[in-house]
């Protein structure tokens, strides 16, 4: 089952050497300004050698942290079945060894005739990829490797014939729509020419397919670009052991030269280029408004009409500069020395992380959610209950999920269902379990939440990691458009991002739903603790924001704060609109504001909520006041793990009235809860987690809190949602 499951890219550990000015100039203003472009190339490495250059070029910015390449495809399959060699021997040179490949294997044979290079690259280079044929076919890496990365954040760039995209369009539509930003393609003549263009001609009724039916943004490069830049001459000066520079010694050009005696042009790395960097106006001139049309037999035009396809957007590009500029920044690129480690040259702890990280891989695969759990998991067979999340449907249903199996790596979820407002629950109905004895070490599904979109819709959150925390992690969800049926019907598991979430997503004025997303410090994870260093930068309480109605989620920034734990932040729009952001550390709850909708975040302060190093619960009520959950009997106080009460602000948060104590036991934690239609608030918490286990409720009002004692008819604490029967209870069960 190993051998089956996806090998995803490995996070970069870079060993920084001294660069040149000119490199750091680059990092300065490219690397520093946005995160690294997640990249699929996609390219017929077989004919011409600039698709050797414009993996070259990608390795180096790559090394930059401009770009994180997650997986290279190969089309127009090769007659000397050497492609996903050559393309091997190239990764492995840059220390790049395990990048996933795939090949075309139902494309067009590339130019009826055998490559100038590839063999030579097989044979000469070091790589580790069997004949074409027997390599993972495109379609499945193309799926692993999206299915991983957040949504709208993969750029595809193809730099050859369009079968494995055409094939992707037919196959995996919705794949592509939520997962990928943009595609770059080096294919065509633009405006308008009468000339075949060899990508196009190779394989005209993909190309067609493609124009016509791609569900997102295309950016053409068209062949007269790439004409104007000639690069490759100054691979001369690299070692002999580069395999881009062997690939331009050895493909011919006109006039008994070889491509390294005076360059070639650069069509496939002009493009390249512009997949990670993206249109600089210093460099390019973009042609909008418009669309691409495809005819046979390969010839390209540009319509002013608009794409027949809705969620299509096409632009072409110009040359905005002197192609000698644009030339010398391909080439300087191209002839970069590699600069991250090769698995030789890496120590044991280098190799032992590298190791590590292809495990947490393991965490990629979408568990399967279980809709029949009993008997094995009814209350009889589990022995622990950590609560996560409670919300409410539109008919009335209620639902609950906690952690079983231990706040652990052995930890999974169960969710079960109440019709009758609480007063009695089904057993477990649903459970997300991904452990499995054929892992090397245990897969958890530790925390997430369940929340009623606006549209009526019940989402689950859910968080699946090697062991407790790989140092990546993973949000997940389902999504239930029926969740009052009798049968509720789940989606497939779809992954948002990196990291854990466990609390809601607030619906902001503007109609954006926003989800806190922690990604925690890597420190105290066990073996997986110097796993994933090339996510550091991105560590912290981030916001991810969606504006479709959750089909997509973008990140939009991250707010930091000192010894945080799991963060476990709420968000809070205030009046003015700002955002208040309170987070969960190791010194109690810390806060931050946000004036420009998430983007960038102040300084972290301690509040003046005083709380434990535990999860609190924040939320705006109906009445416009806000509700707070936290322990103790006092805003100023608390007595650790000991007791809930609940409280209120009318002045968004600078004063709080009420307390009404929700359950004043020792081992109370984890509240999470909403507002119902008629104005109760229901509250879910645990205690005792690991002896009594029980998932408890409780539901009021806001005069109960303003009272500080129920008064309102329909109110009730110490609702039993679960517990456990294979504990060891505490005294005072």
């Amino acid at each position: 089952m190993l051998s089956l499951m996806p090998r995803l890219l490995l996070a970069c550990l870079v060993i920084i050497a001294v660069a040149p000015a000119v490199c750091v100039a680059q990092i300065n203003e490219h690397s520093a300004i946005r995160e690294p472009v997640k990249l699929i190339l996609d390219t017929d490495m077989s004919g011409d050698c600039d698709d050797a250059g414009a993996l070259a070029l990608l390795h180096a910015l790559a090394d930059r942290d401009e770009c994180e390449i997650l997986a290279v495809v190969t089309n127009r399959r090769d007659l000397t079945d050497a492609s996903a060699a050559a393309v091997d021997a190239i990764n492995t040179y840059y220390g790049r060894g395990d990048i996933p490949i795939g090949t075309d294997k139902i494309g067009p044979t590339a130019l009826r005739r055998a490559s100038p290079y590839t063999i030579a690259l097989r044979d000469e280079f070091e790589n580790n990829v069997p004949a074409d044929a027997d390599v993972k076919d495109a379609i499945d890496v193309y799926r692993r490797a999206l299915i991983a990365e957040a949504d709208q954040s993969v750029t595809i760039c193809s730099i050859g014939a369009f079968s494995n995209l055409a094939e992707l369009v037919r196959v995996a539509p919705e794949l592509i729509r939520t997962k990928v930003q943009r595609l770059v393609v080096m294919g065509g003549h633009f405006p308008k020419s009468n000339r075949r263009e060899t990508n196009i001609a190779a394989h005209v009724e993909a190309a067609q397919y493609v124009a016509d039916h791609w569900p997102g943004e295309i950016v053409w490069h068209g062949f007269e670009v790439g004409e104007q830049l000639v690069t490759g001459a100054g691979l001369k000066a690299t070692p002999k052991n580069n395999p881009v520079r062997r690939s331009y010694e050895l493909r011919p050009m006109p006039g008994n030269k070889m491509s390294i005696d005076n360059g070639k042009p650069s069509y496939d790395q002009a493009a390249a280029l512009y997949a990670v960097r993206g249109g600089e106006p210093k460099f390019w001139q973009v042609i909008r408004n418009g669309r691409v049309e495809v005819k046979e037999p390969g010839i390209t035009s540009w319509s002013q009409e608009s794409p027949s396809n809705k969620s299509a957007e096409h632009s072409y590009v110009k040359i905005a500069t002197s192609p000698q500029q644009l030339a010398d920044v391909i080439e300087e690129l191209m002839v970069a020395p590699p600069q991250k480690v090769s698995d030789e040259e890496a120590s044991d702890e280098q190799r032992k992380i590298r190791e590590l990280e292809s495990m947490a891989d393991l965490a990629l695969v979408p568990p399967t959610p279980n809709l029949s759990p009993l008997p094995e998991y009814s209350y009889e067979n589990l022995d622990y209950g950590m609560t996560i999340g409670i919300s409410q449907t539109p008919g009335g249903r209620l639902w609950a999920c906690w952690v079983a199996g231990g706040d652990s790596p052995k930890a999974f979820f169960v969710v079960a269902t109440s019709d009758d407002d609480g007063e009695n629950w089904t057993q477990p109905r649903l459970v997300l379990d991904s452990h499995s004895n054929e892992l090397p070490r245990p897969r958890s599904i530790l925390v997430g939440n369940l929340w009623t979109d606006p549209n009526g819709k019940l989402w689950l959150f859910f968080d699946q990691s090697m062991d407790m925390f790989d140092g990546r992690g993973g949000v997940w969800t389902i999504v239930c458009e029926n969740p009052d049926a009798d049968d509720p019907k789940w989606s497939a598991p779809r992954r948002i991002w990196h990291g854990v979430t466990l609390n809601k997503p607030t619906v902001l004025s503007s109609g954006d739903w926003m989800l806190p997303v922690s990604l925690d410090e890597r420190g105290g994870l066990g073996v997986f603790r110097d796993c994933f260093q090339n996510l550091d930068p991105l560590r912290g309480a981030n916001v991810f924001v969606s504006k479709d109605q959750g089909e997509t989620w973008h990140r939009r920034g991250r707010a930091t704060f000192p010894n945080p734990d799991w963060h476990e932040h709420m968000i809070v729009q205030r009046n003015d609109d700002s955002l208040w952001m309170l987070a969960r550390t190791r010194n109690g709850i810390m806060e931050s504001t946000s004036v420009d909708s998430g983007k960038t975040w102040s300084a972290a302060v301690t509040s003046k909520i005083k709380h434990p190093n535990a999860r609190f619960h924040i939320r705006r009520l109906q009445s416009g006041r806000l509700l707070l959950i936290k322990h103790g009997d006092a805003i100023d106080a608390h007595h650790g793990r000991v007791g809930l009460s609940a409280w209120l602000s009318e002045d968004e948060g600078q004063t709080w009235l009420g307390g009404l104590m929700l359950d004043e036991r020792k081992g109370i934690s984890y509240p999470d809860g909403f507002q119902s239609s008629n104005g109760s608030i229901y509250i879910s918490y645990d205690r005792n987690r690991a002896t009594d286990g029980e998932v408890l409720m409780a539901r009021f009002t806001e005069a109960d809190i303003e009272a500080r004692k129920l008064v309102s008819p329909e109110s009730k604490l110490r609702s039993l949602i679960s517990r456990p029967l294979a504990t060891q209870p505490s005294a005072d069960r």
